[in-house]
C-alpha cells in the first residue's frame, strides 16, 4: 500500500479498530495490504477511492448476506463507522473469506463460477436502489475509446482483418446492445475475486468497479479471464472451449440468457479484448500483443464459441 508507513499503519489500525499489526505486513497492491494482529488474526486494510465506493459495498454486501453469498464486508470500527479517514484517505478493514482461489480450473469448477455469477446476478436485483452506481455503457466505451486506440496499435496487416471483424461487431453487437438486459453486475469476476469452499460455494471479493452494465458482461469478462490466463498454452486454449460450456452452462442453470444474449456473446468477447488491449497501452507492451493475439484467435475461432455455449 502505498504512502502509509508501518507506524502509520498501526496509527490507523488502533485509533480505530483496537488493533496493531504484529509481524510482517504483505503488500498485495498499492491498495491492499495484508497481516496478522498481535492474537494472530488475519485481516486485510485496504484503501478507498471515496465515501461512494464505501457506501456501495455495504449496500452490496447487506443484500448479499441476506441471500448467504459470501462477499467482502467492511469491520465497523469502535466508532461504529465503516471506515477509518487518514487525510484525505479512506480505509476499510476485512476478514479474510472463507474458500480459496483455484489454482487451476477445469470443468465443474467453470460450472461452478458460472452458478456463482448467476446466483450473484439474482442477488443484485434485490437491491432496492441502483442510485450510487454509475452505468457502463459499453458502446460509447468501445466506439469512443478502445476501437480508436486499437487501430492505433495495429500494423497494416492486422488493421485489414481488424476491420473485417469490426465490420461483423457493428452489425451483430454494437447496433444491439443497449435493448439487451442490463443490471448491477460485478464488473471485475475473474477467477483472483472468485472464492470456492468444500460445499461448491462462490464468494466473491473486489466490488470496486461494480456497475450497471450488460448481464452477459460478467460471463464474458470471467471467460476470457479464464482463456487469458494460460493463453500461450495450445493444449489449454483448445480445452477452453469446454470451460466456457460450463460456465454458460452454470449461469443457466440458475438464470437464462435471452437469445439476443446469446446471439450477442461472441461479440462481448472481441469487445471485452478490445478494452484490455485499450487499457494496457500505455503499459506493459507484453500484455498489449497478448491480448491482441487473444483478440483475433477468439474472432478466428467464431463458430466453436457458438457451439460451446450452445447457440
Amino acid at each position: 500500500m502505498k504512502q502509509l508507513s508501518k507506524e502509520q499503519i498501526n496509527k490507523v489500525l488502533s485509533e480505530n479498530w483496537g488493533i496493531t499489526v504484529s509481524g510482517e505486513i504483505q503488500n498485495m497492491s498499492d491498495w491492499v495490504i495484508g497481516f496478522e494482529d498481535t492474537r494472530a488474526q488475519p485481516y486485510f486494510l485496504k484503501r478507498k477511492e471515496n465515501e461512494n465506493k464505501i457506501e456501495q459495498e455495504l449496500l452490496i454486501s447487506e443484500v448479499l448476506s441476506k441471500e448467504r453469498i459470501h462477499s467482502s464486508s467492511p469491520i465497523a470500527t469502535l466508532r461504529n463507522k465503516y471506515y477509518a479517514q487518514n487525510s484525505n484517505e479512506f480505509y476499510c478493514l476485512y476478514k479474510p473469506l472463507p474458500g480459496a482461489i483455484a489454482t487451476s480450473i477445469d470443468g465443474p469448477i467453470a460450472y461452478q463460477y458460472g452458478k456463482g455469477i448467476a446466483l450473484l446476478h439474482k442477488a443484485l436485483k434485490r437491491l432496492d436502489t441502483y442510485d450510487h452506481f454509475h452505468e457502463m455503457d459499453i458502446k460509447h466505451q468501445l466506439n469512443t475509446w478502445a476501437i480508436p486506440t486499437v487501430k492505433s496499435i495495429l500494423d497494416e496487416k492486422e488493421l485489414e482483418k481488424f476491420d473485417e471483424i469490426l465490420a461483423q461487431c457493428n452489425e451483430n453487437f454494437l447496433e444491439k446492445c443497449n435493448s439487451l438486459p442490463k443490471q448491477l453486475i460485478h464488473r471485475d469476476p475473474h477467477p483472483g475475486n472468485m472464492l470456492l469452499t468444500s460445499n461448491e460455494e462462490v464468494g466473491f471479493i473486489d466490488f470496486e468497479i461494480a456497475t450497471i452494465g450488460l448481464r452477459i458482461f460478467d460471463i464474458g469478462y470471467c471467460s476470457t479471464g479464464i482463456l487469458m490466463s494460460d493463453f500461450l498454452n495450445n493444449g489449454f486454449r483448445n480445452h477452453w472451449f469446454t470451460l466456457l460450456e460450463n460456465l454458460v452452462a452454470g449461469y443457466q442453470n440458475v438464470e437464462r440468457f435471452t437469445a439476443d444474449e446469446m446471439n450477442a456473446f461472441f461479440y462481448l468477447l472481441i469487445g471485452i479484448q478490445l478494452i484490455f488491449i485499450a487499457y494496457f497501452h500505455n503499459g506493459d507492451q507484453n500484455l498489449v500483443r497478448l491480448n491482441i493475439s487473444g483478440m483475433f484467435w477468439i474472432a478466428a475461432n467464431k463458430d466453436n464459441v457458438f457451439k460451446a455455449i450452445g447457440s
